[in-house]
């Protein structure tokens, strides 16, 4: 993805506010340049593509230059990288930008239209890429790497960039952001359907351009959303067959619904594509991901998730950090790991999380409005401190009674579509493309469409995504899923929709002899004793507790204490060894992000 940074000046523009946005731009570049990948090109590109607007861009390596302007339209991308195509389709229509044919793919856009000055910048849903932005005294600031508005607010310094507090509280509750607010104080970010609008001096909050909806009618058959599902993911895979280009791409594939829709989209097309599974030989992953890589006739690698630079937890961590461009991962406990794991610039990976036509959030289709809320509130951390968490569950309790859905169910796709299938995802995406070129086909807008026409029962049941999977790679449906049945299938086959190879992927997999020194996958890596110990060890030292600790129960404080004491996990009551590691890893990532030594060094 393109890392861009539109600076739009609000006040009388004359020749030298021109000039002395170009040399702040200049300095933001200065102190971005530690935090740009090995897969950018060294030197950005610094363009004024109107009177009042000048933009900094950082191109991907062997990606087109930066658009010159189309007739009174200029516009930068992250994701799909097609500003050209963005620039003539995306029109004013009657006081509203619209989308005169939609520009599908995953991406978010800034579309300057020069002689008017106005300026919009939004972001496809789910937004793996999306819109950040913040203002000073003399100019609007939009990127969609929050570090760089950071950078810009604080000249170009980054000794004086400001970590949020309130975006503290948020990661230690959720992982990820839920109110808009980022990682840097003063730096928001856009949520899904909404466009930030910058005209005259003014900022305004405008709905998104319209036009990216599917034909996919509300009263379709179910054929008929699984041809339109299926279409659509031919149609993303083929976007992203053109931008990947001649890039090796590696395809990380487990045993999910997901992994065999990759391999069924992208198998055949004359690509240099490899399958990748982390595990062991016994692990149930690496077992159906070699299968699957095996029937489609991709190179399968097993493989353990390399270890990020560092000699010990925290300058892991910390490397972490400064890759993310200081967005912390949802999953903490990922975050002592390399991330893209290439083998140099110039190469590809491929992913397939939180798709939303499953369902999203929606575990089943039982929900009552009560248990629909507890559904999200329990996604809260129970470590964090009862009065901090008390504003984040009625924060919450107002997003879900202001939802305009049909019932909880939906409600549950909307949150989401809104919070957990972008905004968990934007650390983990701000990662992988330092190093590589990050394609989401299943996070494509044009997917996204289908699956808001879906009905709830299509997604939760799964009866969606079988038939897509039936329609793109039938002999998918052949191999067994990862440990359980397609949910549809749950009471036995479906005369009308399980096809041809309901016996065989109910087969079960052929048994392993057990090998010596073999090693449960929870007690590995980040889920082992010693790991949880070292944590809270270093968690009680650290310079920088005395700020998390007013945020964290008081149970939780003597659990990490007691731990960090007696070299062995004290739980708090009720608590798992799983939920209390995992916790420990957010909780020690929130205290080295905020103590800020990887932005400083």
């Amino acid at each position: 993805m393109t890392d861009f940074l539109v600076a739009v000046r609000t006040s009388r523009v004359e020749e030298q506010d021109r000039a002395a946005t170009g040399r702040l731009l200049e300095s933001v570049a200065r102190g971005y340049a530690s935090f740009v990948g090995m897969d950018y090109e060294p030197e950005p590109a610094l363009v004024h593509p109107s009177a009042s607007t000048s933009a900094l861009v950082f191109a991907r390596r062997g990606t087109e230059p930066v658009l010159p302007a189309r007739g009174d339209r200029w516009a930068v991308m992250a994701g799909a990288e097609d500003a050209a195509d963005l620039a003539d389709a995306v029109r004013l229509r009657a006081g509203r930008l619209v989308y005169e044919r939609p520009v599908w793919g995953h991406y978010a856009a800034v579309l300057v239209e020069r002689w008017t000055g106005r300026v919009t910048a939004w972001n496809t849903v789910p937004a793996f890429e999306a819109v950040h932005w913040g203002q000073d005294g003399r100019q609007v600031y939009l990127s969609n790497r929050p570090l760089l508005v950071a950078l810009a607010l604080a000249g170009g310094r980054r000794d004086a960039v400001a970590l949020s507090p309130a975006y503290l509280a948020e990661y230690l509750s959720f992982g990820y952001s839920m109110t808009g607010q980022s990682p840097f104080e003063n730096v928001r970010v856009l949520p899904v359907d909404r466009a930030v609008q910058v005209h005259d001096g003014r900022v305004t909050d405008v709905d998104a351009p319209a036009g990216l909806t599917h034909p996919l009618s509300a009263d379709h058959t179910p054929e008929e959303g699984a041809d339109a599902l299926a279409d659509a993911m031919r149609a993303s895979a083929d976007r992203v067959e053109r931008r990947v280009g001649d890039r090796p791409l590696q395809l990380r594939v487990s045993g999910g619904a997901d992994s065999r829709l990759l391999i069924g989209l992208m198998r055949g097309r004359g690509m240099s594509i490899s399958t990748l599974t982390y595990g062991q030989d016994h692990d149930l992953d690496v077992r159906l991901g070699r299968i699957l890589s095996e029937s489609a006739g991709l190179p399968f690698r097993m493989s353990t998730p390399p270890l990020a630079p560092g000699d010990d937890v925290t300058e892991q961590l910390s490397a972490t950090l400064r890759r993310s461009r200081g967005v912390p991962p949802s999953e903490a406990h990922t975050g002592r790991y390399l991330g893209a794991d290439v083998g140099g610039p110039g190469e590809a990976v491929m992913l397939g999380n939180w798709p939303l036509f499953k369902g999203g959030a929606a575990k089943s289709l039982r929900y009552t409005q009560e248990s629909a809320q507890e559904a999200m509130l329990s996604s809260a951390s129970g470590a964090v401190r009862p009065g901090v968490r008390a504003g984040h569950d009625a924060w919450l309790r107002d997003w879900f009674r202001t939802q305009p859905a049909n019932n909880p169910v939906e409600s549950m796709y909307l949150f989401a579509r809104q919070f957990r299938s972008g905004r968990w995802m934007q650390g983990h995406i701000s990662l992988y493309s330092a190093d590589a070129m990050v394609a989401y086909p299943l996070g494509d807008a044009e997917v996204t469409a289908v699956a808001d026409v879906l009905a709830m029962a299509e997604k939760v049941s799964y009866r969606a995504a079988f038939g897509a999977l039936a329609r793109v790679w039938p002999e998918g449906t052949a191999i067994p899923l990862d440990g359980k049945p397609w949910k549809f299938e749950l009471a036995g086959p479906d005369p009308s929709w399980s096809g041809d190879h309901y016996e065989d992927r109910m087969r079960p997999l052929p048994p392993l002899e057990p090998r010596a020194g073999h090693v449960p996958a929870a007690e590995r890596g980040e889920h082992s004793g010693a790991a949880a110990a070292e944590l809270a060890s270093d968690i009680v030292r650290s310079e920088g507790f005395g700020a998390l600790a007013p945020l964290l129960a008081e149970e939780w404080l003597r659990a990490i204490g007691a731990t960090a004491e007696s070299g062995s996990a004290a739980l708090p009551a009720g608590v798992s060894m799983r939920e209390f590691r995992k916790t420990l890893w957010r909780i020690r990532t929130a205290d080295l992000w905020f103590g800020a030594s990887w932005l400083r060094g």
